[in-house]
């Protein structure tokens, strides 16, 4: 019975952090970070990559209304060392092999008025529309932090 649960846990935690494909979208990493019991706010992040000839153009984006009221595709940046936030306006079209990235000071997905806290091992689904009615869904898991670049974690000894 442990082989098979161990064999079930290697496999959820392989398809969420291996490249994956629905359709023409691939993603990786699609993550959203948990949230304190009152926010009414969460973000998720990851990497969507267009693998095919054609413009994908995402007309809309969804979680379950059990999830979130609303979602929307935001980016942060700095203005006069002041950090802002942007929302970013639908359609937005993905060129044929160009990549999204979602990262914290970045572009983003914003879920709006929660409906319950994000916490750790949690899992829903994200859709998104396309033009021409149709509909990519990608799952999300709710796991803490992505580690920074370990970059930009060196250590100068003297």
């Amino acid at each position: 019975m442990s082989f098979l649960k161990g064999t079930v846990v290697s496999l959820v935690l392989f398809t969420f952090s291996h490249p994956l494909f629905a359709d023409s979208l691939q993603y990786e990493d699609v993550k959203a970070t948990p949230t304190f019991a009152l926010a009414k706010m969460g973000a998720v992040y990851g990497s969507f990559k267009n693998v095919s000839d054609t413009p994908l153009l995402i007309t809309g984006l969804q979680v379950d209304a059990e999830i979130a009221a609303s979602v929307e595709l935001h980016e942060s940046y700095i203005k006069d060392d002041m950090a802002s936030m942007k929302q970013l306006n639908l359609p937005f079209t993905l060129a044929p092999q160009q990549e999204l990235v979602l990262r914290r000071g970045g572009k983003h997905i914003m879920l709006i008025g929660l409906q319950q806290p994000l916490t750790s091992g949690m899992q829903f689904q994200l859709t998104f529309s396309l033009q021409d009615q149709e509909a990519i869904t990608v799952p999300v898991v709710v796991s803490e932090a992505v580690q920074q670049d370990s970059a930009e974690h060196k250590h100068h000894h003297h």
